[in-house]
Order: C-alpha cells, then structure tokens, then sequence
C-alpha cells in the first residue's frame, strides 16, 4: 500500500489546499516510486479537515482514484483498485506562531517515575522564545500538575508585561476546565479562582488544547530533572535540544500522530 506525505516548498501555504504539485507518493513496500507517475496516476483527491484551533488535521484518500493503469487510450477513470485507501488516514499537527503584539504560551506537567514537574514556554509572533522554566512538583494529580503548569506560565507572563496571552496546553480536561466547559472537583477551586483572577489581568486572553506532538518544547522542560524547586532559564541558557525544538516549530514542521 502506498502511503502519502506531503512536501510543501513554503510553509506559508500550508493551510491551502494542497495540490498535485504538493505531494509524491511514498510506497512502503520495497518497490520505490519516485513519483505519482509511476503509479500511473493523474490526480489523488484528498479530503483534509482542520481543527477549530487550526493547527492539526487529518488527510484521507478518497474513495475513488484517478488513474491510467487499464483504462482505454490511457484515458483516466474512476477505480478503487489501484491503490486502496490509505487506512488509518494521517494526522498531523503543527506549533502556530501567535498573532503580532500576543504571546503563546505553551505549558506541560509530567510525572515520571515518582518525580513530578511541570514546565513552559512564552514566544512571540515569531516564535522567538521569550524565556522558559522548569518547576518541581510535589503533586501526584497529573490534572493538578498540569493546571500548576498554567499558573506559574501566567505569573511569569504577567511578570515580563505581557498584556495579550496565548495560552495552549496538550491537557484537555485542563484546557476545558479553565474555559469552563466541564466540571471539576472543588478541591482544586482555589487553585481555579487565582488563574481565572490573573486571566483577568490581561487585556485579552485565550486558551486552547494542542496535541503533545506539537507541545515539544514545553514536554522537553517539563521531564527536566533539577534539585531547585524552579529554574527560569533565557534564551541563552537554552540547551541545544531545546533550540532545536523551537527552530523547528517556527518553521512549522509538520508532526504526524499515531
């Protein structure tokens, strides 16, 4: 079966819809096509669905392919025989820089091992990286760790001046939680009422779930092992793992999921 992938010479036209000059063919069987021509096909028709958020989405094969393979004079024609259907279909997501004059804040908690810890990013519109910081924890609720996560995020924010905030976490039920969409246990009201205090702080604000393969810096730091109970480290600090991390999400790499 042939699986497809996506090669777009400027990411700036990622969200277009792509076209036959934006993809090749890739087989995962031992043959090796260099091309969709080998496989005898004009066009594939895709459908992609993007999320509300805008930086994930799926890819799916249709139904029906055009292709040349047994068709009269080579004239194209509909069949789902040549290649199926690619199943499952493929998800990817991308890191989304913020608007100009906002900051992005991406956060994580990680408890690993018995070690428990959550860390942050902030980044601007072009996704330069303002500062991080690695927080040890002694909660054993990941949901807690996660929502400690977005406390101290904001604090930090709130600190440096910022006035429009981004705030993007790969925890759903948190994500929910704070735009109040789901319930939750009172005991974590207190720590509810002070984020949604310091939300208020802000000029705007907005708050939403990402997945984890696009939240790499923020799962780097939160997996960090440090003897302090916290560490804010600068750009120039930042190990080369980390630097990495961010280039690659300013030039909106494409992560596929499982």
């Amino acid at each position: 079966m042939a699986m497809i992938f996506y090669h777009y010479n400027n990411f700036e036209d990622f969200y277009s819809f792509p076209t036959e000059d934006h993809f090749v063919l890739v087989s995962n069987s031992t043959s090796n096509y260099r091309n969709n021509s080998d496989l005898g096909f004009d066009k594939r028709v895709l459908k992609k669905s993007i999320s509300s958020s805008n930086n994930s989405g799926v890819l799916r094969a249709s139904n029906s392919t055009l292709c040349k393979c047994n068709s009269k004079a080579g004239e194209p024609h509909a069949t789902s025989n040549c290649v199926s259907p690619i199943t499952p279909p493929i998800k990817w997501c991308i890191w989304k820089k913020p608007e100009s004059g906002c900051i992005k804040l991406n956060t994580d908690g990680s408890i690993v091992r018995g070690y428990s810890g959550f860390g942050g990013l902030l980044r601007d519109h072009q996704g330069k990286p303002l500062c991080g910081f690695v927080t040890r924890s002694f909660q054993d609720n990941i949901f807690l760790v996660e929502l400690l996560a977005v406390w101290r995020g904001i604090m930090l924010a709130l600190d440096l001046g910022v006035s429009v905030i981004w705030i993007e976490s790969d925890s759903l039920s948190v994500v929910k939680t704070l735009n109040r969409e789901q319930s939750y246990d009172p005991k974590i009201d207190r720590y509810l009422g002070e984020i949604w205090n310091l939300l208020t702080m802000f000029e705007d604000y907005r708050v939403t779930h990402t997945w984890r393969e696009a939240n790499k810096a923020a799962d780097y730091l939160s997996r960090k092992r440090i003897d302090e109970d916290e560490v804010v480290l600068w750009p120039i600090d930042f190990p080369n793992v980390l630097h990495n991390i961010i280039k690659d999400d300013a030039q909106r790499k494409i992560y596929f999921r499982p």
